[in-house]
């Protein structure tokens, strides 16, 4: 139907209807230009306004006829009030509601106060009620507003009369041409403020004749003008991807079963007890893209590359993986585009303006696994979704421990601190390592999920089930022993020293190999291009590493440099600590270099030490504050010729004869030339020794 919407008050109290206020279905349905029979079939479902229709028997006993009640649309209005529609469609839905409103409640007042025969001390108040209790908006309505309303519309009949036309949109419409230079001027990714857009326009408008607004008025029509979401894809792209961006569909057959692999880190929304610390631990999953099961996970104290090589080397050892993937979509993030992984660091990676890994030159693990590796894409539909969807399910993992943080500060829970306070409550890092070990397993074995895609012939399927059925291609690698050889850190290459080999592990620098017969021969002292060589250690065992050559031939098993003893099990996270208490100890001398003199002067001399340092700066401060930030030499035409001028000036006040300078004689140089040079032989007659002395003995 294409009436237009509004609220018919449903009748309380038993009054009959007048026939005037309606029109039968049959006229109703040419008026507004609609289906007859759907209009009636409206009617009888009641899926009209409650008051819109009515049936009436009385004019066809047996059947009866449905009357539309002509304050339900404009159009229905009585003939011969075409201006009447006209203002009706001019209102806002507000105003068209609540002159219905009104005309309903003067009818009802008019049909009781004319056929009532109880006192009005009675049934006034009755009516009030009723009407407060159907329209709440308009509270209680005295007897001098019912009878107002009943004057001015003639009982109900004439219901434009109780239009309210106050606000609205009454503000002036600006010309189509100057909206649209609005536009070119806000839509832009340069996000110019409405202000400035709009006194720009206001500039074009008055030299091309345009109708303009307000600037005020500008505010209030901009998102009626542009919508909001309009403007948020021209000036915030990425926030309108994030928030208003449609879903883009997933193909679910675009990999095979296994052969595509998506890696992602999550920190755990819980505590946990590490070591002599209390820590959030952070879980690296890698999951199936097909099937969504998780193919291999680690649970670690930070994320780094240690802990994705170490749930990397689970995945790739498990046999029931059939070998591994041909391709990974992983993070962005540093510990995942480590120079390990792909044979060269993000900085040379941005340096070359590519993105993408060569795989044919790189010398990492993926290339060597023959693994084709890609950064997944902010927003794409075949990124790291699924992995995102699957670390939202750590959640309520987390919530089954006491030390549920909360995923923001909102969901924290409130006795969170207490519990931190007490150890015993606190589960322990292996605790979580248990418990999620098992919460991994029920999801791979879990057939009862909401995935349409996860199901073969109508059966739902688990993740398990679906990689074991639809993975049809295993890969095998020729040395199996290689695997573990490669799932190491490998360092960049490095060229071997007189010291050595020098790693930098944990921000320090460790050597080895430092008189270790098979390095001799790529110490090469003398050539300006030294050999390099490849490295890989175990960052659980770093006493000793492994050293290859360019071409990942195995050299030998270097051990670390024996300076001050060397003990077994050193792992990387020593080396960290190393670092970081080597960092407190340098900073702790700058501070005693700084404050050394407290422990030498006296208190009162500290006292005066400390006032001559403010005084200092106080005077410092107004010093510079007195002085002009910078200072700008300026040249002119006339400089140095005020001089010359005073001069003139105190010649003509003592009354000189003349203001111009004595003449000077003329000098010709070319006669002192020439003059100088018939006096040369005659100067070596008389005195050659002063000629040897000014020329040189060759003169």
């Amino acid at each position: 139907m294409s009436a237009l919407p509004c609220q018919i008050p449903a009748p309380i109290d038993a009054r009959p209807f007048d026939l005037a206020d309606f029109i039968s279905v049959r006229e109703a349905a040419r008026r507004m230009n609609c289906n007859r029979n759907g209009l009636l079939r409206d009617c009888k479902d009641g899926n009209l306004p409650a008051g819109a229709a009515i049936k009436c028997d009385a004019l066809s006993p047996g059947r009866g006829q449905w009357f539309i009640a002509r304050a339900y649309d404009p159009r229905l209005a009585g003939d011969g009030q075409e201006s009447t529609i006209a203002a009706a469609e001019a209102l806002t839905g507000k105003q068209r509601n609540l002159m219905l409103q009104r005309a309903d409640c003067a009818r009802r007042y008019r049909h009781a106060r004319l056929n009532s025969r109880e006192p009005k001390a009675v049934w006034l108040p009755r009516l009030q009620a009723a009407i407060r209790q159907q329209y709440p908006a308009m509270g209680t309505l005295g007897r001098s507003t019912l009878a107002k309303w009943e004057d001015k519309s003639d009982g109900g009949k004439n219901f434009m009369a109780l239009a309210d036309r106050r606000g609205g949109r009454q503000s002036p419409e600006a010309s189509l041409e100057a909206w649209e230079a609005f536009e070119d001027l806000f839509l832009t990714p340069k996000r110019l403020d409405v202000r400035h857009c709009w006194k720009i326009v206001k500039n074009l408008a008055a030299k091309n004749g345009w109708r303009w607004i307000y600037y005020s008025q500008c505010q209030r029509q901009l998102d009626r003008k542009v919508p909001p979401e309009k403007q948020m894809f021209s000036r915030d792209p990425e926030r309108w991807r994030t928030q208003c961006a449609p879903f883009i569909h997933q193909d679910e057959e675009s990999w095979r079963a296994g052969q595509r692999w998506v890696s992602d880190g999550k920190t755990l929304d819980l505590w946990c007890t590490w070591r002599q610390s209390i820590i959030r631990p952070v879980v690296i999953c890698w999951i199936d893209w097909r099937t969504r099961r998780i193919v291999g996970w680690h649970l670690a104290s930070v994320e780094d590359s240690s802990a994705i090589l170490q749930s990397f080397g689970k995945a790739m050892r498990d046999p029931f993986n059939f070998g591994g993937p041909s391709e990974v979509a992983i993070d962005n993030g540093q510990s995942y585009s480590a120079f390990m992984w792909h044979g060269s660091t993000k900085q040379e990676r941005r340096r070359a303006l590519s993105i993408a890994v060569d795989e044919a030159a790189a010398t990492a693990i993926y290339a060597h696994l023959n693994i084709e590796a890609h950064f997944s894409n902010p927003f794409g539909p075949n990124g790291k979704a699924r992995m995102e969807r699957f670390n939202r399910r750590l959640t309520p993992f987390a919530r089954g421990f006491d030390t549920f943080c909360g995923i923001d500060s909102t969901s924290r829970p409130e006795q969170l601190a207490d519990i931190l306070k007490n150890p015993a409550k606190i589960p322990t890092f292996a605790e979580v390592e248990t418990r999620l070990s098992a919460f991994i397993e029920n999801y791979n074995d879990d057939a009862d999920h909401a995935m349409d895609d996860l199901s073969e012939n109508g059966v739902k399927l688990s993740p398990n089930e679906a990689f074991s059925k639809w993975c049809d291609t295993r890969r095998v690698m020729a040395d199996p022993a290689a695997l573990d050889l490669l799932l190491a850190h490998w360092h960049k290459p490095v060229t071997v020293g007189r010291n050595g080999i020098s790693l930098t592990i944990g921000g320090r620098t460790a050597r080895y190999g430092h008189v270790f017969e098979a390095l001799r021969p790529y110490k090469a002292p003398g050539r300006k291009i030294k050999p390099v060589v490849n490295v890989s250690y175990d960052p659980a065992a770093l006493e000793t590493v492994r050293v290859y050559d360019s071409q990942f031939r195995f050299i030998t098993v270097a051990p670390m440099n024996r300076v001050g003893g060397v003990v077994q099990g050193m792992t990387k996270a020593d080396c960290a600590e190393t670092h970081r208490q080597i960092a407190a100890y340098r900073k702790s001398l700058r501070h005693q270099a700084e404050y050394s003199i407290t422990s030498i002067l006296s208190t009162e001399e500290q006292f005066a030490s400390a006032t001559r340092k403010r005084q200092q700066a106080e005077r410092d401060a107004a010093l510079a504050a007195a002085q002009p930030t910078s200072i700008i030499g300026i040249r002119t035409p006339l400089d140095g010729q005020s001089k010359q001028l005073q001069k003139q000036e105190l010649k003509i006040a003592v009354g000189a004869e003349s203001l111009s300078e004595p003449a000077t004689p003329r000098v010709d140089i070319f006669e002192k030339l020439a003059a100088a040079q018939r006096s040369i032989p005659q100067a070596r007659q008389d005195r050659p020794d002063l000629l040897e002395q000014i020329y040189g003995r060759h003169a």
